[in-house]
């Protein structure tokens, strides 16, 4: 899945050197994100709750399309309870790429949405039982969002993200350069 993910990414370089720049703008992006997911062990249903902090590199080709990508590491870890077995969840790494359009409702304030491709790695433990799993995940992922800038140069933004079935809300600070 990496070297897709790779092949992607070329491709999408190699394309914005074909697509007509209004203003090209490289972009920096620091984020925390908060991911979720509900499930049920046993008939027993539980949520978990992960924050990553996230760290974006993007390129606005024209006033309307971008493609970016992002790393990112866990933040926030969460513990579950089932069957009276305590459980830990934590966010080891995230990685993705994205396609990214977009449309400015005024000078200062644009909307946007975003399909990709995420991999992740979560690991889950059972403290009492010395047990420890890792799995890695490769995932489609679509999202919304609003960015709003504050000067020429910086903005901030607030998305919306899925990830398979992981629903993720995200805040990020960005310098344009």
């Amino acid at each position: 899945m990496k070297k897709t993910l790779i092949a992607t990414g070329v491709s999408l370089a190699l394309l914005s050197g074909f697509v007509a720049a209004d203003e090209a703008k490289t972009y920096v992006e620091v984020g925390y994100s908060v991911l979720g997911d509900s499930d049920s062990i046993n008939g027993q249903a539980f949520d978990v709750d992960l924050g990553a902090g996230t760290l974006g590199l993007g390129y606005q080709i024209n006033d309307n399309f971008a493609v970016e990508g992002f790393v990112g590491t866990g933040l926030k870890d969460d513990s579950i309870t089932v069957s009276g077995i305590n459980l830990d969840a934590e966010l080891k790494s995230i990685y993705g790429i994205y396609v990214k359009p977009s449309a400015n409702l005024t000078d200062d304030v644009k909307i946007f949405a975003k399909v990709g491709y995420v991999s992740y790695e979560l690991e889950a433990s059972v403290p009492a039982l010395a047990f420890s799993e890792s799995e890695d995940f490769d995932d489609f992922s679509y999202g919304v969002g609003a960015q709003f800038d504050i000067s020429d140069n910086t903005y901030i933004s607030a998305s919306y993200t899925a990830i398979d079935e992981v629903d993720g809300f995200g805040m990020a600070l960005g310098f344009k350069f």
